[in-house]
């Protein structure tokens, strides 16, 4: 969607919404250009510097607020500042919290638990909290040196960064302590928590602790491949596909739950594509969208296995738990996963509308039309009639065994059962 320059130009940092509908992209020239879900160029801003004589910055870090409606900015002026750009397209943009920063920033978060809570790493080891509603931050913990990358994990129970001496930290929220877990031996360039700690280095190693520190896989990935250094990497939203970034490639691995152990899925190989800077997963990890060296943004569709379902669907697997279903005729789609994790096997839709999908240990249920999903544990017999009303409540009847148990769509809980 941005076209290569001549010149070093690289992307600073790439961000989607939380409710998939923009994407953020920030460049050199500190703009951040904001595009629809169908990637067409909506609106632009340009970064506001920290002072009035307007010093030379730059944009590290972009992120979005839970309820996508402000955009917040890390920038090495000892600034973040946060623009309001509303719901919808058109809204008048403004600025709505400045945080000053003891440094420069060179990491943030925003986890989806709090509007108006952010996590941030500095330059000189620190990794702080900043209040959108404030101004203010805090220090949560002195690391040993730079900041390279930190992330919260989905729950906001943990922090974890990694930082340029090799060193990787753990904050606990609730107990608002933290410790030094790890120590890799190598400038360490990105870290991601999800069930486990993954990270990558400049020994073009990707590996995999535990919350305790224990070493639970190690892919010589840069020296098996002959590339040497690795980049940064980005973990999907339900954590079983990641993407790093190297020279002028991107490297995919998938997480084998049977082994449970991460597996190579090959390489997508750009020609002359350099440096990848940024990257970012849409949040239903429907599409990977990264930026390089020289300006240019791509967007790559992700699909593990595509299947047409009786000429009326398209199911797009886009990782072993998560499947997007889309009518052909409309093009109305809906994505459905497993929220434990599990991988999902058949898939069906049912009155062309209600999906269906099995693992070996829950059940899923859809309304493409509402896209509302539930998912429950389920023992499947086979033999199971499953049928949906189409009233407000969008209630699941589900008749097994002389048994009936109903659900309501949106709810990952039995409303009850009863003997027939």
């Amino acid at each position: 969607i941005l076209n290569p320059t001549t010149s070093i130009s690289p992307i600073s940092s790439i961000a989607f919404s939380p409710n998939n509908k923009k994407l953020a992209i920030a460049t050199c020239e500190r703009a951040i250009l904001f595009y629809d879900e169908n990637f067409e160029l909506k609106d632009k801003i340009m970064a506001r510097a920290a002072d009035k004589e307007g010093r030379n910055f730059v944009i590290k870090s972009i992120e979005f607020s839970p309820d996508s409606t402000i955009i917040s900015v890390a920038q090495t002026d000892n600034m973040i500042f946060s623009y309001r750009i509303g719901s919808s397209w058109g809204e008048k943009k403004s600025i709505c919290s400045k945080i000053p920063t003891p440094c420069s920033s060179t990491c943030l978060v925003w986890p989806g638990s709090s509007l108006t809570e952010l996590y941030f790493g500095q330059s000189d080891g620190q990794v702080r909290t900043g209040s959108t509603k404030t101004n203010k931050s805090q220090m949560l913990y002195q690391g040993s040196s730079y900041t390279t990358s930190i992330s919260v994990d989905k729950q906001s129970q943990y922090l974890v960064s990694a930082h340029q001496d090799g060193q990787i930290y753990l904050y606990t929220m609730e107990s608002q302590t933290f410790r030094k877990i790890f120590s890799t031996g190598t400038v360490l360039k990105s870290i991601v928590i999800s069930k486990n700690i993954i990270y990558t280095g400049l020994d073009g190693v990707m590996g995999i602790i535990d919350r305790s520190g224990n070493t639970v896989q190690k892919v010589n990935v840069g020296i098996k491949e002959g590339m040497g250094e690795l980049g940064c990497l980005w973990l999907n939203g339900s954590g079983d596909s990641l993407v790093i970034g190297a020279f002028s490639q991107l490297l995919l691995f998938s997480f084998n739950q049977r082994k449970n152990e991460w597996e190579e899925k090959g390489s997508i190989q750009p020609s002359n594509y350099y440096t990848i800077t940024s990257g970012t997963w849409k949040p239903d990890g429907s599409k990977f969208v990264c930026g390089n060296l020289t300006g240019s943004v791509d967007i790559f569709d992700v699909s593990l296995k595509r299947l047409n379902l009786r000429g009326k669907f398209d199911l797009n697997y886009l990782s072993s738990s998560k499947v997007r279903v889309t009518s052909i005729e409309t093009g109305v789609g809906s994505v459905i996963g497993s929220s434990k994790g599990y991988e999902i096997g058949s898939v069906e839709v049912l009155k062309d509308r209600f999906i269906v999908a099995h693992t070996h240990n829950s059940l899923i249920l859809g309304d493409l039309l509402k896209n509302r999903v539930s998912e429950v544990d389920w023992q499947s017999s086979g033999n199971e009639k499953i049928e949906f009303s189409k009233g407000e409540a969008e209630l699941c009847w589900i008749a097994n065994a002389g048994e009936v148990s109903v659900i309501q769509l949106g709810q990952d809980i039995m409303l009850g059962a009863l003997r027939t």
